[in-house]
């Protein structure tokens, strides 16, 4: 679902399956190292298991996930400065297991309106990621045996759906 959804929207896709610690940051260093001056953005997704900040790797070792993006902050990652890191992340965070509470609402959220600082040519590190977990610290995500995980499917049926707009 996820190279389906990312070739539709126009990126160059690379698989990398059953990597173990030491192969996941070394192919983050890597990457990291080519130059992506005509690119708009990058994407990295992680379908592991994993525990709170840290992944497994398919020999059992655990990494942190700052392992994973710190090669890409603009101060190591030049041509990526400035651009879009968008990282989705689909492992455990913990193992407790979430209740769902049905909501009632009666109106959208309101919009607030805040004071941006002025513009400089500096801009932090990391202010270009973003990130998408599966589910929040503590927790377990969910995932079907015969349908895949929930937060891909999801992900990858709102990308198909909204990505142009």
């Amino acid at each position: 679902k996820l190279q389906d959804t990312f070739q539709r929207l126009q990126f160059i896709v690379k698989c990398y399956m059953n990597l173990t610690d030491k192969g996941m940051t070394d192919l983050a260093s890597q990457v990291s190292l080519e130059d992506h001056s005509a690119f708009d953005c990058f994407v990295c997704c992680i379908l592991s298991h994993g525990v709170e900040g840290k992944l497994y790797g398919t020999n059992g070792r655990l990494l942190s996930i700052t392992d994973l993006t710190g090669p890409f902050k603009s101060q190591t990652c030049s041509s990526l400065a400035g651009k879009p890191k968008l990282f989705f992340i689909q492992a455990c965070q913990g193992t407790e297991e979430q209740c769902g509470q049905e909501i009632q609402t009666d109106s959208p959220y309101e919009l607030v309106d805040v004071d941006a600082p002025p513009l400089t040519k500096v801009i932090p590190n990391e202010s270009d990621f973003l990130f998408g977990y599966a589910t929040v610290v503590g927790f377990v995500s969910y995932r079907s045996k015969t349908q895949g995980s929930w937060y891909i499917s999801k992900l990858t049926e709102m990308l198909n759906k909204y990505a142009k707009k």
